[in-house]
């Protein structure tokens, strides 16, 4: 072969070969990501697996940072806290830049080797120091990649490394050990004190919660139970320093199964971007310009928000307040804190009829799941 051939030639053949390392990747990462699904009962959709392990909330997924002839592959593991604190926590391991702490203060928390691993900030130290128990700081040493990342919010706690080989062994230790760090964060949430705004509601939410046969929580301020046939939750949610609001989730009897989240734009949840989701467009302007449609799998979605359903929730979002949906109920956000929740039960009536019409939407049920 003469050398003008092969100075045209090698170029095609390297990113032939590139391509098919590139394919056979995808199909072992592709392969490992059923593998998962099937080994802790979660759904595959995309590159994510989730559901619930332990009724935690979980998910796994391998994204690629692509850049010249590499791909970098990543591995995220993530438990949600369900409801969400609400101490305005930011964890992040010490090798990353701190971000998002303005208005925060940093916890120490008086152990040497935690501090010296992680920066750490609340609204409240003290209330973040009654979380942040030996053995909980333990484990999430324990789940910290030492060359990735470990984050902990609010919503839930998030631990991120370089994929490689090795990855079943490690990601077995971090679904165990970010399972028993979100029981032990939930175990101290009655330890935990009310936010300071709010301290003085919490008789009135302790009675109301007792004639209703509700149970309460502290952290946030917050109650939950059965109203009205529906699981309903009502709590504090921080939006900024000292600032609350009030967020009422139904959670849906059967999941929907399509790895959803449709949020407001005003309020998107930045957590989510830890996972690099797919922004997912429906055509119409109107909902288009008021939600943030994030799906794992676009396939249903469409289905499910078609016309009527749309105009449904665009309706209650502008009527009765903010409105997210994800696969596992329906969200509605009130501009304040109430000091007496009893308004409450006229609101969920509203997610009812909601639910009721996406689980028709979604599974054909005529009656839907609340009567």
């Amino acid at each position: 072969m003469s050398v003008a051939a092969f100075c045209l030639i090698w170029p095609i053949l390297f990113l032939a070969g590139l391509a098919v390392r590139r394919r056979n990747s995808r199909k072992t990462y592709s392969a490992r990501l059923d593998s998962w699904a099937l080994k802790y009962g979660l759904t595959r959709l995309d590159n994510e697996v989730m559901g619930r392990v332990e009724d935690i909330g979980l998910s796994a997924r391998l994204s690629t940072e692509k850049g010249g002839d590499r791909s970098e592959h990543y591995l995220t593991v993530y438990t949600r806290f369900e409801p969400p604190l609400d101490l305005g926590l930011s964890i992040r391991s010490r090798h990353d830049l701190p971000f998002g702490n303005a208005g925060r203060f940093a916890v120490y928390t008086g152990d040497i080797a935690f501090d010296r691993s992680f920066y750490v900030y609340a609204d409240e130290p003290g209330r973040a120091t009654h979380l942040l128990t030996p053995a909980l700081r333990h484990l999430l040493r324990r789940a910290h990649a030492g060359d990735g990342e470990l984050l902990v919010t609010d919503q839930g706690i998030a631990s991120q490394r370089f994929a490689r080989v090795s990855d079943d062994q490690w990601l077995e230790h971090c679904v165990h050990t970010l399972l028993q760090a979100t029981r032990v964060a939930y175990a101290r949430r009655d330890r935990i004190p009310a936010a300071a705004p709010l301290r003085k509601y919490v008789p009135a939410w302790a009675r109301f919660a007792q004639h209703n046969d509700l149970s309460t929580l502290k952290a946030p301020l917050g109650l939950w139970g059965s109203v009205n046939g529906a699981q309903v939750y009502a709590y504090a949610v921080r939006t900024a320093e000292q600032r609350y609001e009030l967020e009422l989730w139904l959670q849906f009897e059967q999941p929907l199964g399509l790895g959803l989240l449709v949020q407001p734009m005003q309020n998107v949840d930045r957590f989510k971007d830890f996972f690099a989701a797919v922004d997912h467009k429906l055509g119409e302007p109107n909902f288009d310009e008021t939600f943030l449609v994030r799906v794992s799998d676009a396939s249903g979605v469409d289905e499910l928000l078609d016309e009527p359903l749309r105009a449904c929730l665009l309706r209650i979002h502008h009527e009765a307040g903010p409105l997210s949906l994800t696969d596992e109920g329906i969200s509605l956000r009130l501009p304040y804190v109430p000091p007496h929740p009893g308004s409450v039960p006229q609101t969920i009536d509203i997610l009812i009829a909601a639910a009721v019409s996406i689980h028709k939407a979604r599974f054909g049920s005529t009656g839907g799941p609340y009567r």
